[in-house]
């Protein structure tokens, strides 16, 4: 269980790696490395300091402002890269988004709503859902845990939220993998 949220972190960073253009050999190696750390090494404590390590690194080469610094992306690909890094929070919000990017809440939603065509609610429930997509077909863990894992506090919103954007029960989805 610890792998498979460890796996999803190390998949936020390296969409995170791709919304931002950090690439070359030394990135690509070190994120393959973890990678491998993941699967391969049985102490899960060494396995998190890898991956904290990478991450400092990957922060700490001047990219850690990215989302903040004017003219490096527009308004909504800084939200969307916002919450493709916090939608496995339940409590994570337009609110949390718009104090990161120091933007009035109001101003922010009416902004990303008139740039994106689409409210912030959707775009965090379309990402939520995919990786609840994922997660379904990857791993065999119980449909409350992937609810969880994919920001949702109640699985019956989970299912109702999943079968509005998917078209069937989050079960039935699961049954066809």
């Amino acid at each position: 269980m610890v792998r498979v949220r460890l796996t999803s972190v190390l998949a936020q960073v390296r969409r995170y790696m791709k919304s931002y253009n950090i690439q070359g050999l030394k990135w690509e190696t070190a994120y393959h490395t973890v990678f491998k750390q993941m699967l391969n090494k049985t102490i899960i404590y060494e396995i998190i300091q890898e991956l904290l390590v990478f991450i400092v690194e990957l922060l700490s080469n001047e990219n850690e402002d990215l989302l903040l610094q004017e003219g490096k992306s527009s308004l909504v690909e800084k939200v969307q890269a916002l919450i493709e890094s916090h939608y496995w929070d339940t409590q994570w919000s337009l609110t949390d988004c718009a104090d990161t990017l120091r933007i009035n809440k109001s101003t922010l939603s009416r902004r990303f709503s008139i740039e994106s065509g689409q409210l912030f609610s959707e775009v965090l429930h379309q990402v939520r859902i995919r990786e609840a997509k994922r997660l379904l077909k990857e791993t065999d863990l119980p449909l409350e845990k992937i609810s969880k894992l994919s920001g949702y506090t109640y699985q019956s919103y989970f299912n109702k939220k999943f079968k509005q954007l998917v078209g069937q029960t989050p079960f039935s989805y699961k049954l066809n993998f």
